[in-house]
């Protein structure tokens, strides 16, 4: 397997950046390795003369060396295992050690110095004195290894700076005698902290070290660095000395120097310096042409794994940042580590090193993610997949290349993979490595194999996670799949105890089942709810009692309260057990008998009122059971009671008045939630002449909802309706019903948590829909799909929230309240993300992304295992970014959605991904309408690609149809590029080829032609009208062949001449085309042309566009509405006639009068006008819109919103008004005032109070006007920053403010600083804000703060949230 080497560069190069910072660096946690570390020595110096931990004696040591051998023989001899093992005990013989090493080190170097001063010049005299200084040498060294072997490392740095002072460098010789001398002190420090932080008597390390020991570690780190650092420079000097020799050296150190400071950096959790260590390692094994000796072995690779695992998350990012994940690290590590091991089998050894490699990365891996007990308490836990899924993918990498290894894996490998497999949600995985233990462990056989040490808290865990995954099985209507996946996920918990029993009974200890993991299947078995449940769940039980009998040494076998619980609960959930209460009271009975040891509980008795229900008629037996708990208060009853017992009451007919009896006396102990009262109010409706009855459940839930202000009790809107139909059914009135819905929602829609499933269902009131002919709609799967489905059709701006709400109850029903019913599964999501691609809501596309997000987590989590996204998923997300308003990145992350939905294609060679037509001309829409100057290129790239594609795999590759080529023509149309209509009539000619070949149905349709001629109205040629009507008449001659040209063919041909102010000729061609009797003309058309008009710059525009609405009126042949009426008045509003706000005036009272028929005026209507007196310019502008805001308020069913008030706003910010800035903040006021009342379409937006802030800017006048305008604009730029996040206008806006209302002072200086660091710190520093910035401060605050003159690369933070805003 190749290494990724760009990836590798650039983590050696963050690791070279970070590797002197390691001494300012904090323990977090330390797990040191339960290896001896003896052995990483070992391993690391096996190359060198002495190993530092096992010592050769020198024979021809001196007189002084056998007094101390022989002073301390008898020592050694009864502490052999504990010296062999670098293990000296503390107490009164380790001083006696040590007193005799100091006086052997004493003598030493008295006569080394004698040596070192002899001035005999006898040549013979000369040899022995050199022989005797070799033996002294070494001696001085055997000193050092023995305050090594003590761990003390002051006296053996102390004992070697003598020994060095007495040896200077003058030879080569004297280098490697320096090294070795450094290599024992470093050894000596090293020693003396494992012997600190290790439990010498059980040689495992602490779990946990005090504060005393990690800055005993860490002084031991920055020692053993410079002590390395020191060697490392006498090497480089050694080999660039050795090199003028005829034997150059490569270099002094081995492996072994670094392994001190590598396994010292996983004591004490510091990965950085480690890391460093590791570095300088293997750049000196690539330059010294990969020599053995200093080759990396598996365990420093491993001890800078666990030291970056151990490290503390913060610490990690403060050196590391945000570029590097540990993950990152880790993988590159690994994979480096195999490279070498492979290269280099000496390193490794046997097989066994290899596998304890692997081992140690797997279980590095299965510890990155937290405890799944830890996740499945939060059911928002929807974050953390894409680490989840690299965890897995990592795992599953390594598992490969452990196999191609040829490594056979053991028992630790399989618990490893298990973990990891739980944790990232493939339990598949998990149980696949089950099978593969069993068969290392019972099938192969052997006494090795007996060795193994199995973990059965890893099955343990796996059980409980299987058992659980049940409940996220989704139910399919009308299939068995469901069903049989439950069976045989209960059969694999229910394995997993046969396997620790064959386990056990091989001989393995330890492994012996638990009563735990018996209730884990029967609860299993009860989830599955199969057919078969209650006899597996029994047949678990009967063997866990033959167990007992057994008497098994060690186990945990005594049954419990919960298994029993479990085998109850199994017994009620079997479908087909029609005497389930019969079975469910045998077993309770068998509890209650005074010499049983385990007595029923709560839960116990909930099981078998639960049983009951599900037997026949054995409600009334529930009821029995309720009424004796609720007598003896043994157990007492809780609200889980009272609602199973209320709940099966309202599915029997008639039997409501006792449900609601039950409900009383739970509301005597417990505040129930809203479903219950929501489900008695809907079946007393259901029951002839009970009416009052539900108007009565009603108001009481109506008292409890005001009383207790909790959302939950809130009547739902369907309970009104139903309560309102039932009364009116009966022939009573039901004004005061309908008067406490009105009062209780108001006339807005209003977005609430959903609590109850009659709360989902009453959103559809809001799209006059209701399903089920108003029977009272199941919670299920099918029908809040349904729902959803519904309010994605009604494409109102809310459908996508609405519909999301939907989801979220849906998954809190499944998890939260364990509603097997409700799962949702793809048609789910890929509704909801529907709802949001019909929303036209600005947000659709990141939120649409955030459902997908959320789907890809809860699969990978495994809480939705068999839902995974599709080809409709990614077709509808490519969908909503084709549709989006902003049009800038939408089409990049349409690309995304093709690329990874062909990835997932190419991964997995599965159907479900593979890309079809339906992909490519959604991706090619988003695309074509992404505005883009090379966006045609690319569409017609995409398009070739396509035919090109099909051309070589037919089968797998579809082929482009109309809509495609149609995607493509519209981008060119769009695109004002100068060959644009060369190459679209390219693409024509390309249709007409390919449907004569017989290659593709792509004859050019009606929409075809239509993109045509809407690419010559866009064109800047001057003939370019002429050319679209040459081909409307060859539409029009050809359209057997091509298609019959519609309206908007017409319609655009005639905007052509419009766009090129050919008014005369427009004209002519519509009284053509309105004598023809074959055309349809409808509102749109005629609001299209009179905008077309508009935008002519025609001066009689606006005359010849009433003209043709008078025209309309007089003829009778069409009808005028609002739509066409605001066209008009939008086209006196763009002209340059000075009349034109009054003949806009004139128009709106004229649609008041009913001069113009049916039509009524609208709120678009009347914020049209106010828009066109804003911007005239007029005095009168201000008490014009006064009179347009009192008339509309006048005309009923129309109220003002925010972009109605905003228009007013404007309207006197641009008026000559000296007291402007205060009657914008009072029309504020109004609109604020109006919001809560019940206007919710009159909420201020940003751009409302920003247009206060414009009028307050902007006022002129007397000092009494000034200081109020900036007093306004003070109040309104406060209450922006606290209420939303204001943007580069507001700022603008604010700055200039400042300038020509604030006097120059001291005051007015700070305050500008305070505000441009404001706008910097929210990224909204815009070159309007950088000019008033400028107008405002002086020359030098300004060079102060911008740091020179602004340029266009200003910092990314200062810049990054500027957007345009939306009314």
């Amino acid at each position: 397997m190749q290494r990724n080497f760009g990836q590798s560069v650039l983590i050696w190069l963050c690791i070279i950046l970070t590797s002197q910072a390691f001494t300012t660096i904090t323990r977090h946690s330390a797990a040191p390795s339960s290896k001896k570390k003896s052995c990483f020595l070992l391993e690391n110096s096996r190359h060198r003369e002495n190993p530092i931990l096992k010592i050769d004696s020198v024979t021809t040591s001196p007189k002084l060396r056998r007094e101390v051998d022989s002073k301390s023989n008898d020592y050694r001899k009864r502490k052999k295992k504990v010296w062999d093992n670098a293990w000296v005990p503390n107490g009164e013989r380790r001083e006696k050690v040590k007193k005799l090493i100091r006086e052997m080190q004493k003598e030493h170097l008295k006569n080394f110095r004698k040596l070192l001063n002899c001035e005999d010049d006898n040549i013979n005299k000369k040899k022995k004195a050199n022989y005797n200084e070799k033996l002294f040498l070494q001696e001085g060294l055997d000193v050092l290894v023995q305050w090594a072997q003590l761990g003390e490392g002051a006296k053996c740095e102390n004992a070697a700076q003598d020994l060095l002072m007495c040896v200077p460098i003058k030879k080569l010789e004297d280098y490697e005698f320096h090294i070795k001398v450094y290599r024992r002190v470093l050894h000596a420090y090293y020693n003396q902290y494992e012997r600190a932080t290790w439990n010498g008597r059980y040689k495992k390390p602490k779990f946990k070290l005090s504060v005393q020991e990690l800055r005993m570690g860490q002084e031991v780190l920055q020692t053993a660095d410079t002590i390395i650092q020191r060697m490392e420079e006498l090497s480089r000097e050694y080999v660039a000395k050795s090199k003028t020799t005829r034997n150059p050296q490569k270099t002094l150190l081995d492996a072994g120097d670094y392994a001190p400071l590598i396994l010292a950096c996983n004591h004490v959790a510091k990965p950085v310096p480690a890391l460093s260590a590791l570095r300088r390692l293997t750049d000196l094994f690539e330059q010294s042409e990969q020599m053995e000796r200093l080759a990396p072995a598996p365990n420093l690779y491993i001890a800078v794994m666990k030291a970056i695992f151990n490290s503390a998350d913060e610490e990690w990012a403060d050196q590391m940042g945000d570029k590097f994940s540990k993950t990152d690290i880790v993988d590159t590590l690994c994979r480096e580590c195999i490279k070498r091991a492979r290269n280099f089998p000496i390193l490794v050894g046997p097989a066994s090193s290899m596998l304890e490699l692997y081992n140690v990365a797997f279980d590095a891996w299965s510890k990155v993610l937290p405890p799944r007990s830890k996740r499945e308490r939060s059911f928002d836990f929807f974050d953390g997949g894409e680490e989840v899924n690299q965890v897995a993918t990592k795992v599953t990498e390594l598992w490969k290349m452990m196999q191609e290894d040829n490594v056979i894996p053991n028992s630790k490998t399989y618990t490893s993979l298990i973990y990891a497999y739980i944790k990232t949600y493939r339990l598949e995985e998990a149980y696949l490595m089950v099978e593969r233990l069993s068969e290392l462990l019972l099938k192969e056989g052997g006494e090795q194999t007996k060795l193994e040490r199995v973990d059965s808290r890893a099955l343990r865990t796996l059980a409980k996670s299987l058992s659980w995954s049940i409940l996220s099985i989704e139910e399919k209507e009308g299939e068995l799949d469901s069903s049989k996946k439950r069976s045989e996920t209960a059969e694999r918990v229910e394995s997993i105890i046969q396997f620790l029993w064959d386990l056990t009974e091989a001989g393995y200890e330890g492994v012996t089942p638990t009563v735990f993991l018996y209730t884990t299947a029967v609860n299993a078995w009860a989830d599955a709810e199969s057919t078969e449940s209650s006899m597996r769940a029994e047949k678990l039980v009967d063997d866990l009692k033959s167990r007992v009998q057994q008497n098994i040494p060690g186990s945990n076998l005594a049954p419990d309260i919960c298994l029993y619980n479990a085998l109850i609960k199994a017994i009620a959930k079997n479908p087909n057990l029609s005497r389930a209460a019969d079975k469910a009271g045998r077993i309770l009975k068998s509890l209650e008998k005074p010499d049983s040891t385990i007595k029923p509980n709560l839960d116990t008795y909930n099981a078998l009122i639960q049983a009951c229900i599900t037997s026949s008629n054995g409600i009334e037996r529930a009821e029995q059971t309720l009424e004796k708990m609720i007598l003896t208060g043994d157990p007492m009853p809780n609200e889980t009671t009272f609602r199973l017992i209320i709940n099966a009451l309202l599915e029997v007919p008639g039997a409501t008045g006792r449900a609601e009896n039950w409900l009383d006396r739970m509301e005597e102990r417990f505040l129930s939630k809203s479903d219950l009262y929501e489900r008695i109010v809907l079946s007393w409706c259901n029951e002839s002449g009970k009416a009052t009855r539900a108007r009565k459940m009603l108001e009481r839930m109506e008292q409890l909802f005001y009383e207790s202000g909790i959302s939950s009790l809130r009547p739902a809107r369907s309970c009104y309706n139903a309560v309102i139909e039932a009364l009116e059914g009966q022939g009573e009135t039901s004004d005061s019903v309908k008067n406490s819905r009105d009062e209780m929602y108001g006339n807005s829609i209003e977005s609430t948590q959903l609590a109850s499933n009659n709360q989902v269902f009453a959103l559809l009131d809001d799209i006059d829909v209701d399903f089920t002919d108003g029977i009272t709609p199941v919670g299920n799967t099918i029908n809040f799909n349904k729902a959803i489905s519904l309010i994605a059709e009604s494409g109102n701006i809310w459908a996508g929230s609405r519909a999301e709400d939907i989801l979220t109850y849906m998954l809190e029903l499944t998890f939260k309240r364990k509603n097997t019913n409700a799962i949702p599964n793809i048609i789910t999501f890929n509704s909801v993300i529907a709802a949001w691609a019909k929303s036209d809501h600005a947000l659709a596309g990141e939120r649409a992304a955030g459902v997908l997000k959320k789907l890809e987590d809860l699969h990978d989590m495994g809480l939705l295992e068999d839902v995974q996204p599709n080809r409709a998923t990614y077709n509808t997300l490519m969908n909503v970014y084709a549709k989006a308003k902003d049009t800038k990145d939408s089409a990049q992350r349409a690309q995304e959605c093709m690329n990874k939905l062909g990835d997932l294609y190419d991964k997995t060679r599965d159907e479900m991904y593979r890309p079809d037509v339906i992909s490519y001309s959604t991706l090619l829409s988003a695309w074509a309408r992404n505005g883009q100057s090379d966006s045609a290129e690319k569409t017609e790239a995409l398009l070739f690609k396509m035919i090109e594609d099909n051309k070589v795999d037919r089968e797998n590759n579809p082929q482009p149809n109309i809509i495609c080529f149609n995607e493509v023509l519209y981008a060119w149309a769009r695109s004002c590029h100068p060959d644009a209509i060369p190459r679209m009539r390219m693409i024509f000619q390309l249709m007409h080829d390919m449907d004569y070949s017989g290659q593709a149905s792509v004859m050019p349709d009606t929409q075809s032609f239509n993109i045509l001629l809407l690419a010559f109205a866009n064109s800047a040629r001057t003939d370019s009208p002429i050319q679209a009507l040459e081909v409307l008449e060859e539409m029009e001659k050809m359209s057997i062949n091509f298609g019959k040209p519609d309206v908007v063919s017409y319609n655009t041909v005639i905007s052509a001449f419009l766009k090129k102010g050919d008014v005369e000729a427009a004209m002519k061609i519509l009284d053509n085309i309105l004598a023809r009797d074959d055309l349809k003309f409808n509102s749109h058309f005629f609001s299209s042309l009179i905008f077309s008009l508009s935008e002519s710059g025609a001066l009689d525009a606006p005359m010849v566009a009433e003209s043709i609405v008078n025209n309309i009126i007089d003829t009778q042949e069409y009808s005028v509405d609002a739509t066409i009426l605001n066209s008009l008045i939008k086209c006196w509003g763009r002209g340059d006639i000075d009349e034109g706000p009054e003949r806009a005036m004139d128009i709106l009272q004229g649609i008041v009068d009913g001069k113009y028929g049916q039509a009524t005026p609208d709120v678009v209507t009347f914020t049209s006008v106010i828009d066109i007196w804003a911007k005239s310019g007029q005095e009168c502008a201000v008490r014009r819109a006064e009179e347009v805001m009192a008339l509309m308020k006048a005309t009923p069913g129309i109220s003002p919103n925010t972009q109605t008030y905003t228009a007013f706003i404007q309207t006197v910010g641009r008026s000559n008004l000296s007291n402007k800035a205060r009657k914008a903040k009072e029309i504020l006021q109004l609109m604020k005032d109006d919001f809560s009342n019940g206007n919710r379409d009159a909420k201020p937006s940003l751009y409302t109070y920003n247009a206060v802030l414009n009028a307050a800017e902007f006022t002129f006048g007397k000092e009494i006007y000034l200081e109020e305008a900036f007093a306004v604009a003070c109040e309104v730029f406060d209450e922006i920053r606290s209420t939303m996040k204001p943007d580069h206008v507001t700022y603008g806006t604010f700055m200039g403010i400042i300038a020509q209302l604030m006097p120059k002072s001291g005051i007015r200086n700070d305050m500008i600083q305070l505000v441009f660091r404001r706008c910097c710190m929210d990224g909204q520093l815009a070159p309007l804000v950088i000019k008033k910035f400028k107008q405002a401060a002086t020359r030098q605050q300004f060079f102060d703060l911008m740091g020179g003159e602004p340029e266009d690369d200003l910092p990314n933070n200062w810049t990054c949230n500027i957007r345009r805003i939306r009314l």
